[in-house]
């Protein structure tokens, strides 16, 4: 034989690089738009662009259609993906009888709410409806009243992270409506309360502490998102003996995030939703494709205070 490696050739669309070649034979060329020109995607010499609305966009464009789906152009025509995951988990019906999808103030992403009426949790076509529910905190009143309408917003306290060890998630519930409305939004944030690869070696003939600073800095990351600023996390020690070691004092930061619109697999990591983190050094490559392709979002992240020992065994994650 010729000693040649037979491989399938890149189709319309698909990222392609000088080994992986487009299926020449439909026509198809390597537009090198990616990665500072390593890689690109399949193009036809045919191909068509895609008229969206007034808008017109060229073969193998990335665009957004709006803040929360981003769309790709190929031969005239277009498909988009979510940049909101998180719309596409419906709540469970135990705890969330009548869950809706609402817009929520300041943000780009709907966020799902459960609606409760005055007896409690009504079945469907059941009870009371909640009409005219705001998530907005507002007072009103009027110059020819002297009374006052106030929508009322209580916050529960954050659930423990989901995970011991690697990135998982927390949340809590905030609770919007008055006497006539009562109905919540739950608010996620990531967690990281120790890597699970910690080594406390490094701690041999010092004094152990609870909580310990990370430090080389890392940068988070959410399915084909990492975030843009570098960060030196304090973790929760393992080297306390036969203790459990986890947060005692938090707070929550909003973080922005890079996302990689090229990478098809956003919504393959919805049933674990959150994934684990990598170090700053493996992540330079990812800023270095073209900004056609890539979209900023913000998300929340839990960031450790201080931790607290029990004389206790953490619980397997």
């Amino acid at each position: 034989g010729c000693n040649c490696c037979v491989a399938c050739s890149r189709q319309l669309g698909d990222i392609c690089d000088r080994n992986n070649q487009c299926d020449q034979v439909k026509g198809y060329f390597c537009s090198f738009i990616l990665d500072g020109g390593a890689r690109g995607v399949c193009r036809s010499n045919k191909s068509r662009g895609c008229k969206v609305g007034s808008a017109w966009y060229e073969d193998g464009m990335h665009f957004n259609l709006n803040c929360s789906r981003v769309c790709s152009c190929q031969d005239g025509h277009y498909v988009c993906s979510s940049l909101c995951p998180s719309e596409d988990i419906l709540p469970s019906s135990q705890h969330c009888p009548h869950p809706q999808l609402v817009p929520v103030t300041n943000r780009c992403c709907r966020e799902w709410i459960c609606y409760h009426g005055d007896q409690g949790e009504s079945r469907r076509g059941e009870g009371p409806q909640p009409t005219n529910c705001s998530l907005e905190s507002t007072t009103s009143s009027s110059s020819s009243s002297s009374t006052t309408t106030t929508t009322m917003r209580t916050t529960m306290e954050w659930t423990g992270c989901s995970l011991t060890c690697g990135v998982g998630w927390s949340e809590r519930k905030v609770f919007i409506g008055g006497k006539t409305c009562q109905q919540y939004v739950i608010e996620k944030r990531l967690c990281l309360i120790r890597p699970c690869d910690l080594n406390d070696k490094h701690l041999e003939g010092k004094e152990c502490k609870n909580t310990w600073r990370q430090d080389s800095p890392i940068r988070y990351k959410h399915n084909n998102c990492i975030s843009v600023k570098d960060f030196k996390p304090k973790y929760c020690s393992t080297c306390k003996k036969h203790r459990c070691c986890l947060p005692d004092q938090t707070k929550t930061l909003t973080v922005d995030f890079n996302c990689n619109l090229n990478n098809n697999d956003n919504n393959n990591n919805n049933n674990n939703y959150y994934n684990n983190y990598n170090n700053n050094n493996n992540n330079n490559n990812n800023n270095n494709n073209n900004n056609s392709t890539t979209t900023t979002i913000n998300m929340l992240i839990m960031w450790v205070k201080s931790c607290k020992c029990k004389e206790a065994f953490c619980a397997k994650s």
